[in-house]
């Protein structure tokens, strides 16, 4: 058995990572899961080395990227949000993941939550996660290079009277800074932000497991060098999986899988 950083569901996909949108009384996702409102514009991208989506609501545009490093065993996850209106907004952004830690054969998540709490570290601005059964010293951690406006562990505390489709502490706009001991855990990031007309805001977030890869991600304490890391493996794929053969298919469909998805697994696979 390996073991699994997040939780997530293979039948419904109420589980894994999101982000939320609130503006004024309206939420919203990129990634239309979980909240599964109707935004202007939707764009989902799956490619050799990153999957994004990029969305629009309401003169709102947000990104939210996701791609491993070259080096390091940890997942960055980076989020931007561009005012496209004529007008200033307010908004509040809320990153969330659930936690696991425990062997993919596990089937009961609840009865890890029992001896699974968390911890904030101000300084270093990440949401921990550590075992109080046996000795193993797993420690999960959820880190931002931004200051968070406020945070949440619990799951149940974050959804309330609601669930993951519409949280009640998402839907306050008030994190409640809960520690998790016996409930389901999650890494949740708040983010109140005023943007100017043509401003954007972006932001890194680091998912992983243990207290040594924690302290690699603080290599990247920058978007810049997130987005230069990002270009380095979108090249690098690029290099990998091009073959002049395949520009001769004159059918669009059949040249994108082949440019694409075809030669990436079979690299994958071989």
């Amino acid at each position: 058995p390996r073991r699994v950083i997040t939780n997530y569901d293979f039948y419904a996909p109420i589980k894994g990572r999101f982000l939320y949108v609130k503006e004024d009384e309206t939420i919203w996702s990129p990634s239309f899961y979980p909240v599964k409102r109707k935004t202007d514009s939707y764009l989902c991208r799956h490619a050799p080395g990153y999957t994004r989506w990029t969305s629009s609501h309401n003169g709102l545009e947000v990104e939210s990227t996701i791609f491993l490093p070259q080096e390091g065993a940890f997942e960055i996850w980076k989020m931007a949000v561009r005012n496209k209106s004529d007008s200033p907004k307010k908004v509040s952004l809320f990153p969330e993941v659930e936690y696991l830690l425990y062997n993919n054969m596990g089937v009961d998540p609840v009865y890890y939550s029992w001896y699974t709490n968390s911890e904030y570290d101000e300084e270093k601005q990440t949401l921990g996660f550590f075992k109080t059964l046996g000795n193993e010293g797993v420690y999960g951690f959820f880190r931002s290079i931004e200051k968070p406006s406020s945070w949440e562990t619990s799951l149940k505390r974050l959804c309330g009277d609601g669930d993951i489709q519409n949280p009640e502490a998402i839907r306050t706009g008030r994190l409640a800074q809960t520690i998790s001991a016996g409930d389901p855990y999650i890494g949740c990031f708040q983010f109140d932000l005023e943007l100017a007309p043509g401003e954007e805001w972006s932001n890194l977030c680091f998912i992983g497991e243990g207290r040594e890869v924690l302290a690699e991600t603080q290599r990247f304490d920058s978007v810049e060098k997130a987005d230069a890391e990002l270009a380095k493996i979108v090249e690098m794929w690029q290099k990998r999986l091009h073959r002049k053969e395949f520009e001769k298919v004159k059918d669009d469909t059949l040249r994108g899988y082949l440019q694409t998805f075809f030669p990436y697994q079979v690299y994958q696979q071989a």
